[in-house]
């Protein structure tokens, strides 16, 4: 699994940074990212995908304890739309489904 530590020093590796300045890029780009999501905009990035903001409406739910109802609080999502060049790397490493 990549975490952000692994993507710093892939993002070093790659641009022949250090792995400081290397962190300072990537911080950079989720702050972007977040901030570009948060004012309801969406995010593209050509070999990933677009990223969605979505927002979630107050609705009614249920206390799965109790069953008491309850009313959800409005709420925010983030979907990731994947581009085709993503769904085809995805698909050459993905395992084959059970028959």
């Amino acid at each position: 699994m990549a975490n952000r530590r692994s993507l710093v020093d892939a993002v070093a590796k790659a641009a022949g940074l250090d792995r400081s300045t290397a962190d300072l890029a990537v911080a950079g780009l989720e702050r972007e990212i977040v901030r570009t999501l948060a004012v309801g905009e969406q995010v593209r990035l050509a070999s990933l995908g677009t990223l969605v903001p979505k927002r979630i409406a107050e609705r009614p739910a249920r206390n799965p304890q109790t069953g008491e109802a309850l009313t959800a609080k409005p709420t925010g999502r983030v979907t990731l739309r994947t581009s085709a060049s993503m769904k085809a790397a995805i698909a050459r490493y993905a395992p084959e489904a059970p028959k």
